[in-house]
């Protein structure tokens, strides 16, 4: 074996699964260490969440572009409209990879179960924003009826609904409705996204729970509500919302988005060995390793839909944990996207 053969075989190599923001901060922390860096992506566009989630009034998608031409540059292959589970699997990743880093995020969205779910025009928050931010991964059709939606109902009260709600107004819509079970106090999302929804002409009804969907000629036409009243605190600590009798109401719309989180993709998961939590995420120790060798992950499918910065955390983390692996002395990892946290940042233009 010559020199350059001996170096080669030195190099180590890693999949990171998902092209998110935690997908894209362990692929820049690699490659700064020397490694060989491949990431498989479903869609046709790096970005991940950053792409299809978030609102271009917050996040354009240039912005998002760049940073990942700036991997490419450094070396990152990616490999695109691949699917891990279902193109290749795991175990195939495992025996060609030193390590592998799974950053799918929590892609399959939760849904209540209501009567009326089936109705046409009924989506959950991910897949409203990204039919309108990405139109091009999907039929004209679609577009077109995401701009036709005038009067919309989200259910939810996280982060993931602010950004329907903004991507909703962007879309066209006269009047944007988001109902939670509980007080404002009680919302899971940010402070200022609250804010900037409000700013944007979201409309707030509390302490109304959803019970039913109705149609009409199997498209939606409003939502069903009874009212509701806080009692006891939750293991979360928050008051737990309870139905007043006799107290239903109906909300007219055209459109229903419901955002009650997501869980990791079972057809990514199932038939792997991996260790998947009661809500169906994946889990990891404190180092972001899972139960399987050489096999980390980090980001929304770990931890439920958050915030980008924990996600980009948790890809800094399992980069570390990799490198130790490796024998490699971790140097500083440097801060990646500062454009794309700029775009959303919580500090108000004056």
């Amino acid at each position: 074996m010559n020199k350059e053969e001996e170096v080669k075989e030195k190099i180590k190599k890693v999949a990171v699964i998902g092209s998110g923001p935690s997908g894209l901060t362990i692929s820049s922390a690699l490659l700064n260490h020397g490694v060989d860096v491949t990431l498989y992506e479903s869609f046709h566009l790096a970005g991940g969440v950053l792409i299809y989630g978030i609102p271009d009034s917050r996040l354009p998608k240039s912005v998002v572009k760049n940073e990942v031409d700036l991997l490419i540059n450094k070396g990152l292959k990616i490999i695109y409209n691949t699917k891990v589970g279902r193109d290749i699997k795991l175990s195939k990743l495992q025996q060609d990879y030193d390590a592998v880093y799974i950053a799918a995020g929590a892609g399959i969205p939760n849904f209540i179960g209501l009567e009326g779910e089936n109705s046409d025009r009924v989506y959950s928050g991910h897949d409203f924003i990204a039919r309108f931010k990405v139109p091009d991964a999907y039929s004209k059709e679609s577009l077109q009826k995401i701009k036709q939606s005038k009067n919309v109902i989200i259910l939810g009260a996280g982060n993931v609904a602010m950004d329907a709600s903004r991507t909703a107004i962007e879309a066209g819509a006269k009047k944007v409705n988001i109902v939670y079970r509980r007080s404002e106090k009680e919302m899971p999302a940010r402070a200022y996204e609250v804010e900037d929804a409000k700013e944007m002409g979201a409309i707030f009804n509390f302490l109304l729970a959803p019970k039913k969907i109705l149609s009409e000629n199997g498209t939606v036409s409003g939502v069903v509500f009874v009212k509701t009243v806080l009692g006891e605190v939750d293991v979360k600590g928050r008051q737990t919302a309870h139905e007043l009798p006799n107290s239903e109401l109906v909300m007219p719309c055209d459109t229903v988005i419901e955002c009650i989180g997501a869980g990791a993709d079972s057809q990514l998961t199932d038939g792997t060995g991996l260790q998947i939590d009661s809500k169906g995420l994946i889990s990891v120790d404190e180092k972001g390793k899972t139960n399987l060798h050489n096999v980390y992950a980090g980001g929304d499918i770990v931890t439920g839909n958050k915030i980008v910065p924990l996600a980009m955390s948790a890809g800094r983390k399992a980069a570390k944990s990799i490198l130790e692996s490796f024998g490699i002395t971790v140097k500083p990892i440097e801060k990646e996207m500062q454009a794309v946290m700029t775009c959303i940042s919580p500090v108000k233009k004056q």
